[in-house]
């Protein structure tokens, strides 16, 4: 269970990293959100490569748990990286901005949370590692915490149109209508 730890400290980086950008505004402290990405990565790797508890997956559905665990991770990098603008987001140190409404952030109001619990079941199930299941459900449990407090605390403080944003598209759980402007706003690009 240790070498969760930092998985779980990386969390409480992601949170104090959001704190900041609504109240301290500090330049140092914007590098808590990448020293978070870097806790969970390390963590998740040193899971990956320990020897602990095993569990049997067919042969034949192994390489599609493999499979299905980096296209749920390029799903997690493109949605925290690539689908919000980088500068604005992650660089800025700006007032109340809009929120980005568009293509993932259409489907839900935080769809990496999908992408991120989909990553460790099925990396889980690729590697056939009771310890990694455990870990992705602590984290993805993590996950959830965090963006409850960003959708409650966090989000309203720093969006000016973030009630908007709440009445229009769901907090996690795509519904029809979301999935066809996510569609829309994607197919246009």
């Amino acid at each position: 269970m240790q070498i969760m730890i930092p998985g779980c400290l990386g969390f409480i980086f992601f949170i104090l990293y959001d704190f900041n950008q609504i109240s301290i505004k500090s330049r140092l402290l914007k590098t808590l959100f990448p020293l978070g990405c870097l806790c969970l990565i390390y963590s998740t790797l040193m899971i990956a490569s320990s020897t602990g508890e095993v569990f049997l997956v067919p042969a034949t559905a192994k390489y599609p748990f493999g499979f299905l665990a980096l296209l749920m991770l390029a799903m997690l990098v493109y949605t925290l990286f690539f689908a919000l603008p980088f500068k604005r987001t992650y660089i800025s140190l700006e007032g109340m901005d809009r929120v980005y409404d568009q293509g993932m952030y259409a489907l839900c109001r935080h769809p990496g949370v999908l992408w991120l619990t989909g990553f460790y079941l099925a990396y889980a199930a690729y590697l056939g590692s009771s310890t990694m299941l455990k870990a992705g459900i602590i984290y993805s449990l993590l996950d959830l915490l965090y963006v409850w407090l960003q959708d409650r605390l966090i989000f309203p403080k720093q969006f000016v149109n973030y009630a908007e944003y709440q009445e229009g598209t769901p907090f996690l759980i795509p519904s029809f209508e979301s999935l066809r402007r996510s569609a829309a706003a994607l197919k246009s690009r």
